[in-house]
């Protein structure tokens, strides 16, 4: 799982496996350890939410939780729905606004694990399936 903060936007990424571990568990948690103190982590997770209402984000401590509706999360696992988009109120004029979406593959082929990601759609055909699946 990835996560990527830009001024007031959270955006999270999950792969194939970090979906189906969503779907089995209910939550996915990542660890980011800046010293071996316990303090010195900070963590992110994603977890279906039986009482929410609508895809939220706190923070607590050293993690940020973003809570997914029980009935989104389940749309979202067993489709193609790629992402999920919410803006939550901070005050009277600023808003957070969280994405969580399905991770895709890089365009061009990588050596880093990339692997995990979703087939890209933009990807040319040529490079998604084997010779064998091109044949017409």
């Amino acid at each position: 799982m990835k996560l990527r903060i830009l001024g007031n936007t959270l955006r999270l990424r999950l792969n194939r496996s970090d979906v189906q571990r969503f779907a089995e568990a209910g939550f996915v948690e990542e660890t980011t350890r800046f010293g071996p103190a316990p303090e010195q982590c900070f963590n992110y997770r994603i977890e279906r939410h039986e009482g929410a209402h609508e895809l939220r984000a706190d923070l607590f401590e050293r993690r940020i939780s973003i809570q997914v509706p029980s009935a989104s999360a389940i749309e979202w696992v067993e489709t193609t729905r790629v992402g999920m988009t919410a803006e939550q109120r901070i005050d009277g004029t600023s808003t957070l606004i969280i994405h969580v979406e399905k991770d895709f593959q890089c365009l061009a082929p990588r050596d880093d694990g990339d692997s995990e990601g979703f087939p890209n759609p933009n990807r040319p055909l040529a490079n998604r399936h084997s010779d064998e699946d091109n044949v017409q």
